[in-house]
């Protein structure tokens, strides 16, 4: 149908990233209507070569676009959040991204392809956040708060937490608290020291902001530049950026503009900002303002950690070389 114009696009190169034996394939597949009509997504389809590698329909698809709908209005955009597994040793050049449409009146179908070439970049390396053990690995998945979450500045979309991990550390029960839950004492990982995970500058610090008290309150008024409450962005080099958000308010120990190594203890974890409950959220983005917004008007990029451990949920125990932890694992990390 000539009448239906839909451009392709992606948000960023696509660099393979090791997780749990496989290679996960994390990108966005932008759909635009520059129609003169309504269109409904029926399909998208990943081909490597001749070979399927998914196929998104009904359910699946809408859980995938940005507002759960297929409907795509005149003019709009939607957004197709994709996270694909694929054998380690036969990563794909290039994949090939098949929408097919509808108009509402019934008519015929109509496919569009876009081709994807997967990068030969590597991860960034890190070492370990935190020390210890029985830590919980949340909220880093395709359906994921953190992966959902489009921001948009000065009219330019972007997935700054589309490898971000919320960090819980858990009891012998499982639970990440004992006694009060509105106590944030009470919580297993509050007060951990957090590390540098690689040399690197400090690029900017926030401190001051009160505490919240676990649950749904919040200490202060959550915009962009409070939502990461106390914090450090660490400048690893190569436009490679590490947030530490949450933090306890006068514990960080550095300062911007210094210099830090790899294990040095940067500040303690805590329950500030846009945050329920005792917790580290981490992830590397590159950054394009490291002076507001909590260091979030940036690009989500893919890292892997030097050395774990799985204790648990994962049918992938033991140790893992670098890799990245997977939604709901139990980690240990080195003690040096």
């Amino acid at each position: 149908d000539p009448d239906i114009s839909i451009e392709l696009s992606t948000l960023v190169p696509v660099i393979p990233v090791r997780a749990e034996g496989q290679s996960h394939l994390v990108y966005e597949l932008v759909i635009q209507n520059q129609s003169g009509q309504l269109v409904v997504i029926t399909k998208v389809e990943i081909f490597d070569g001749n070979s399927q590698i998914a196929v998104y329909e009904d359910n699946a698809l809408a859980d995938r676009l940005t507002s759960n709908s297929t409907t795509l209005c005149l003019n709009a955009e939607k957004v197709v959040f994709l996270w694909l597994k694929v054998d380690s040793n036969n990563i794909p050049l290039t994949l090939v991204n098949r929408v097919t449409f509808e108009s509402p009146n019934g008519g015929p179908g109509v496919e569009r392809e876009l081709q994807v070439e997967i990068s030969t970049k590597q991860p960034v390396v890190l070492g370990p956040p935190m020390k210890g053990e029985k830590w919980f690995c949340a909220n880093i998945s395709n359906s994921s708060h953190h992966r959902l979450a489009v921001l948009e500045f000065d009219g330019v979309n972007r997935i700054p937490q589309r490898f971000a991990i919320d960090w819980a550390q858990t009891g012998s029960d499982g639970q990440t608290y004992s006694g009060d839950r509105l106590a944030n004492s009470n919580y297993h990982a509050y007060g951990a020291e957090i590390l540098a995970v690689a040399d690197g500058m400090v690029a900017k610090i926030q401190d001051g902001i009160a505490e919240n008290i676990p649950g749904d309150h919040r200490a202060v008024p959550i915009t962009l530049d409070t939502a990461g409450g106390n914090y450090v962005l660490l400048d690893l080099g190569n436009n490679q950026f590490a947030l530490y958000a949450h933090l306890i308010p006068g514990s960080i120990r550095v300062q911007a503009g210094v210099q830090v190594k790899r294990g040095d203890v940067i500040g303690l974890l805590g329950n500030s900002g846009n945050s329920t409950e005792p917790h580290l959220h981490f992830h590397i983005s590159k950054v394009f303002d490291t002076q507001r917004n909590s260091g979030l008007n940036g690009i989500g990029l893919p890292f892997v950690f030097e050395l774990f451990t799985i204790q648990g949920n994962s049918s992938f125990l033991g140790d893992r070389q670098m890799e990245l932890p997977i939604e709901d694992a139990i980690i240990r990390f080195p003690d040096d």
